[in-house]
């Protein structure tokens, strides 16, 4: 079996000030549940992903539809319409979700969009991905948990969009550039475990000035 060479120039957690310090000075990592992300009482769709961890997902002609109560069919007009199939034997499964630098990104200019700005007013800039990687994978295999991790695949929104995973969101994500962590780990309630101290990896800095964040090769001297 061929492995895959996933290339990641650099990691970004966006959040709250407090998660992020408790982030650098303990390693403490936080995995919701895959469906806990469809569910998620906000109005900020950078959080909230009806379709997440669905493995097919279909547009239906709202014209098509009727809703009908007793066999009448009530005065309503639908404006859209989709249809979600999920595997509900992986909605306790976690997640764990960065923002990725891909190699792309290495043109000079800005690259981050402000809307990723939304997630919390720090981030932390983790500049050994390698090493951040390594830590959370020897940690998982400690824990016994099995674990997969990968950037996510956008897919543009059509008629019908199947053989979809846990790797694969609606190009509406797409600004979200993810790296994520999927770990089976079955129970109802969030997984939080501990890596241990990263501050020799990463930096803190404001979320406000991500926008301004370019990414340059060093020009080789000859």
């Amino acid at each position: 079996m061929v492995k895959k060479k996933i290339r990641v120039n650099g990691l970004l957690k966006i959040g709250k000030g407090e998660h992020i310090t408790d982030l650098q000075k303990n390693g403490t990592i936080y995995c919701n549940t895959i469906k806990s992300f469809r569910e998620f009482e906000t109005q900020d769709l950078n959080r909230r992903d009806e379709r997440e961890g669905a493995y097919k997902t279909e547009y239906l002609d709202p014209s098509k539809l009727k809703l009908l109560i007793d066999g009448k069919e009530l005065p309503v007009k639908f404006t859209s319409a989709r249809l979600n199939l999920f595997d509900n034997s992986i909605q306790n499964h976690k997640l764990y979700c960065l923002y990725g630098f891909k190699p792309e990104y290495a043109h000079g200019d800005p690259f981050i969009d402000e809307q990723n700005c939304r997630f919390g007013n720090k981030a932390l800039l983790i500049k050994d991905t390698y090493e951040f990687i390594i830590r959370v994978k020897e940690k998982l295999r400690d824990l016994d948990l099995d674990f997969q991790y990968d950037w996510v695949n956008y897919y543009t929104e059509g008629e019908i969009n199947e053989s979809l995973s846990v790797f694969h969101k609606p190009d509406d994500f797409k600004h979200q550039s993810e790296f994520r962590f999927y770990i089976k780990h079955e129970a109802l309630k969030p997984l939080k475990f501990s890596i241990g101290s990263i501050e020799d990896i990463s930096m803190i800095v404001e979320t406000k000035k991500l926008p301004k964040l370019s990414l340059t090769p060093i020009e080789e001297v000859s």
